[in-house]
């Protein structure tokens, strides 16, 4: 009987394995994202600066400059890069802050896809800007 009473009060004062496993995997994460708090910051900053100066762009080459070759490129391009910054960064950020446990396994593939195909697609604009001019 003794030790019945002793198996009850035990379970509830200590925690199980899988708290246990938890509460290092947090800890662990939260010390890796530290590491990772210039790039959080570099990225945000980033992030804030493209979007403003996207948005900019996009606002000045679709009203107050004439029609040709080059604003179009521009305007894709100021688009693609808005949409990185839009999209692809916090995704980025999220990465960084929670290196360890993030777990979305279709976001990551799915936002990394879109980060790859986007830069890409904005270097090789880049290359067809310089081969027209």
């Amino acid at each position: 009987m003794h030790i019945s009473i002793l198996n009850k009060s035990n379970k509830h004062s200590y925690p199980s394995m899988a708290e246990d496993v938890d509460f290092i995997l947090n800890e662990l994460n939260n010390e890796k994202a530290k590491e990772c708090l210039g790039g959080v910051v570099f990225v945000s900053v980033m992030m804030v600066l493209g979007v403003l100066g996207n948005v900019h762009v996009l606002y000045i080459y679709s009203t107050r400059k004439k029609p040709s070759n080059h604003r179009v490129f521009i305007l894709v391009l100021a688009g693609l890069d808005l949409t990185v910054c839009a999209v692809g960064l916090p995704f980025v950020i999220a990465d960084l802050r929670n290196p360890l446990t993030f777990t979305w396994t279709f976001a990551c593939k799915a936002f990394r896809c879109v980060n790859y195909f986007l830069g890409s697609t904005a270097a090789l604009l880049l290359l067809v800007i310089a081969v027209e001019r």
